[in-house]
């Protein structure tokens, strides 16, 4: 089933409520913009924002944001949820695998739930779409999903192996700068049952591009 299909199917239905759904702004995100790791002020792209909330976290704070998602009902859930939308806020159903990015340029990139549903052969055209539309110097924050299926949170070699696979799918477009194990779920792992503990990483775009 094409990717595309398979999102758009599960976010049309009146029934569709995961648990990574509604979860706030990760204090990672918090925290970058706190200390100026993620520059006031963008502008953002929210890829996969599913229901928008980090995209609008943004806007609030007075970043220009736009959301994307591959499937375009839950970026009428999104524009419904934030209804009426700022100036500086928009949400736009988008492929970033398979179709161009807008053409501005972007930069602040935030993937929290993105990179790791995507094929590997895929993800060379993924972060290709990226880099076209990174100004110099752009930062990211990219969240993955790991230490699970009886893996322990933190675990070396499970680190080390998703940290292969960020490295070598960005390598030549953003840098890792460092990387660190997290809970992507409101409750910070504190609840076994809707805990959902990954791998966070703080990516630099080059400052100049070759010719």
């Amino acid at each position: 089933m094409e990717k595309s299909v398979f999102w758009e199917a599960r976010w049309a239905s009146d029934y569709f409520s995961p648990k990574w759904a509604n979860r706030g702004v990760s204090p990672e995100i918090i925290d970058a913009v706190k200390d100026g790791w993620l520059p006031p002020p963008g502008p953002v792209l929210d890829i996969g924002c599913g229901l928008g909330e980090v995209a609008a976290w943004f806007g609030a704070q007075g970043y220009e944001a736009l959301g994307i998602d591959i499937a375009p009902s839950a970026i009428f859930r999104a524009r419904e949820m934030h209804a009426p939308l700022p100036f500086n806020l928009e949400f736009m159903a988008l492929d970033a695998c398979r179709g161009p990015l807008p053409n501005r340029q972007f930069r602040i990139f935030i993937d929290r739930g993105c990179f790791h549903t995507i094929q590997p052969a895929m993800r060379a055209s993924y972060t290709r779409a990226l880099a076209a539309v990174a100004a110099p110097g752009a930062r990211m924050l990219l969240f993955v999903r790991a230490f699970r299926h009886g893996k322990p949170f933190g675990d070396r070699e499970e680190t080390e192996m998703h940290v292969d696979i960020v490295r070598s799918a960005y390598a030549g477009k953003f840098e890792v700068a460092r990387h660190a194990p997290t809970y992507m779920d409101s409750q910070r792992g504190a609840q076994a049952s809707s805990a959902l503990p990954g791998l966070v990483f703080w990516l630099v775009a080059p400052e100049s591009r070759a010719a």
